[in-house]
């Protein structure tokens, strides 16, 4: 069986995050922007680094949303390996509500 994040696209969300179960709009912004960079890479997630992730971003990226970053792969959201932060099925999980 595939890996719910090779079946989920990113252009399946097609909803603001307010409200969701992050229960935090810092988190929801970060996931939203994660969303749209992955929409726009080919509409697949993808590991990137925080320098990608401000290169990908068209708004001036600050040290908060690295922090943010960091928040959401202590709470099990993403996961990080060599400096690469990347969806994890906890992600689209918690999201589902936003699918299209």
């Amino acid at each position: 069986m595939p890996a719910l994040k090779e079946i989920v696209k990113p252009s399946d969300f097609t909803r603001g995050l307010m409200g969701s179960k992050f229960q935090n709009r810092e988190k929801e912004i970060i996931a939203t922007n994660i969303i749209i960079i992955s929409a726009k890479n080919d509409d697949t997630w993808f590991g990137f680094t925080f320098e990608e992730y401000g290169r990908r971003c068209h708004h001036s990226v600050t040290e908060r949303e690295r922090e943010t970053l960091d928040e959401l792969v202590a709470d099990g959201y993403l996961d990080r390996q060599d400096g690469q932060y990347s969806v994890n099925e906890k992600f689209i999980r918690t999201l589902a509500e936003y699918l299209k």
